[in-house]
């Protein structure tokens, strides 16, 4: 219980103290959804290789391709963070395996269906969510210097995150080593050689896939799974070490991070919602504005829809436009396109490529019930359902 918590609470302080990519664990949409079912997938695949139960049967064999479709479906990612080393990871330990979960098989259950997800993509999703990516050399160099400053950012003032994150890593090595000298490990269980080199090798796949991309740039988002499954492998490892020793260590590092979180909610309760970190001024202005005028369907371009739907705590629902007025339909809902809206908003000081067109908006709809500056945001405030958008205007 112990070795489960400590890194969960660890990585929700990270989340809050050392930005990217553990910042991402408070977004829904930036790939800690793979990560967590890279966990769930190899608590599944792991039962199997050791023959346990309900694991080894139908239902385990479904849930193994349940999981391989639909995460590898909604992120390509996840067939090379996940599935992949995996794979290599039942390959490198396929001796001793219990025989009713050889490895061999039971990763096939997520791999097939992993590649159906990514070959079908488009045939299943309406509306783009992907780059278009290719592997390389030509943009080796400068994928290489920006992993470095990456790396520089998150670790260059975090020497404690570092050293765990490289000794996890250089355990996962050691039982990869081992496992292809066909010698394990003494003293660590097999559960556990496989879970820190499946880690090890997630991570060498997510930085040789961003080192070799020539048309995706390396983002800190895209090492979620990469610097999380080490520190998880890395405390369960010492967990076992220490055996019963663990419980001091493990307690004491718990309630530290755990106070540490209390402290600061118990901090941000006490300030006052318009002007807190996490409910930013602008924002409640916007939410404000928007509630008395019994407003909540409207258009944005596309980094204000996504912010203002993340941070707003009135549900808005915001369809993408274009500067052209063209409905943007990227990483969004069909259902949010409407005939008719109750807002715009637009960002004063945003490039023009960007901004949407208030002139063209006011000379087609009218004038607006009410124009409300919140901010560098400008929103145009109209009676329910009376903003059209001429680009998609019937009769246009």
């Amino acid at each position: 219980m112990l070795a489960a918590a400590l890194p969960a609470i660890v990585l929700i302080w990270l989340g809050l103290h050392a930005d990217d990519p553990f910042v991402r664990l408070f977004s829904s949409a930036h790939h800690y959804g793979a990560f967590i079912v890279a966990l769930v997938l190899a608590a599944l695949w792991l039962g199997r290789d050791a023959g346990r139960g309900a694991l080894t049967g139908k239902p385990g064999a479904a849930a193994l391709a349940a999981l391989g479709l639909l995460t590898t479906l909604s992120d390509a990612l996840f067939l090379v963070q996940a599935v992949l080393p995996l794979l290599a990871t039942a390959l490198l330990y396929r001796h001793g395996a219990a025989r009713t979960g050889a490895p061999r098989h039971a990763l096939m259950l997520p791999l097939l269906p992993a590649l159906l997800g990514m070959l079908s993509y488009k045939l299943v999703v309406a509306h783009p969510t992907r780059y278009s990516s290719r592997l390389g050399l030509s943009r080796l160099a400068d994928n290489l210097a920006e992993l470095g400053r990456i790396g520089t950012t998150l670790f260059g003032e975090r020497p404690l995150l570092a050293a765990a994150v490289a000794l996890a890593l250089a355990l996962g090595a050691a039982c990869i080593g081992a496992a292809l000298r066909q010698r394990p490990l003494p003293g660590l269980p097999r559960p556990l050689q496989l879970l820190a080199a499946f880690a090890t090798l997630s991570c060498a796949a997510t930085l040789a896939v961003m080192l070799l991309s020539t048309t995706v740039l390396p983002v800190a988002r895209y090492l979620v799974s990469a610097l999380s499954l080490p520190l998880i492998a890395g405390v369960f490892t010492l967990a076992h070490l220490l055996g019963p020793r663990f419980r001091y260590p493990g307690v004491a590092l718990c309630l530290v991070f755990a106070g540490l979180l209390a402290a600061e909610a118990w901090k941000v309760r006490a300030q006052d919602d318009t002007g807190s970190y996490y409910y930013a001024g602008r924002i409640a202005c916007v939410d404000r504005v928007l509630a008395a005028a019994g407003a909540r369907y409207g258009i944005a371009q596309y980094w204000d829809a996504k912010h203002l739907q993340g941070l707003s705590r009135r549900q808005l629902t915001l369809a993408q436009y274009t500067s052209e007025l063209e409905p943007m339909k990227w990483i969004t809902s069909e259902r949010f396109f409407r005939p008719g809206y109750d807002f715009a908003i637009i960002a004063n000081g945003t490039a023009d490529e960007l901004r949407l067109p208030a002139a063209r908006l006011i000379a087609f709809n009218g004038e607006p019930a009410q124009t409300v500056f919140c901010g560098n945001l400008a929103m145009l405030v109209y009676s329910t359902g009376k903003l059209r958008v001429p680009a998609a205007a019937p009769d246009k």
